[in-house]
């Protein structure tokens, strides 16, 4: 067995079944406190280099904290990856608003950037068993959750929303 140091979220094998990425949320505990973002630990993201026999498969963590486009830096909660041909993996940090990409080779962060924001129209706000699709939300972070990539160059990203969404 692997030790992962965490609580593990999500998991992808690369297409060439070279390596293994394991988003490791650490997800926070919503009734502590106020329920929000940063609760320590952070998470992370588990490299397993599958070559060979089990027993002799590595393992290279990947930091994820103090990235750009992040709303919440210190406390990333990966949620889900995905691997592309080329061994690059999207990760998702659905509370900071943001996705990462990561170089499995060389365990390290090509790029991270924001999910953006989005104005939504014909929403039901009010929590009162009666659906009113008739409000509006201004500038709600995407808060991707689920990501694929459709290309080596294009991902796409199910906006579930939860933590502000």
């Amino acid at each position: 067995s692997i030790d992962l140091g965490g609580q593990p979220d999500a998991v992808a094998i690369s297409p060439d079944q070279a390596y293994a990425a394991i988003a490791i949320e650490n997800e926070r505990d919503e009734d502590l406190g106020d329920g929000e973002p940063p609760q320590m630990p952070a998470g992370f993201l588990v490299i397993v280099n599958t070559s060979g026999d089990v027993a002799d498969w590595t393992t290279k963590r990947v930091e994820l904290t103090s990235l750009e486009g992040a709303e919440y830096p210190t406390d990333p909660e990966p949620e889900y990856v995905s691997i592309n041909s080329q061994n690059i993996a999207a990760v998702t940090l659905q509370e900071n608003n943001a996705i990462v990409l990561v170089d499995l080779a060389t365990a390290s962060v090509t790029k991270s950037f924001s999910a953006g924001r989005v104005d939504l129209t014909m929403v039901d706000t009010v929590e009162d068993d009666i659906i009113d699709q008739s409000s509006t939300l201004s500038q709600v972070p995407r808060e991707p959750d689920g990501v694929t990539w459709i290309s080596n160059t294009m991902l796409a990203t199910a906006d579930e929303g939860d933590l502000d969404g």
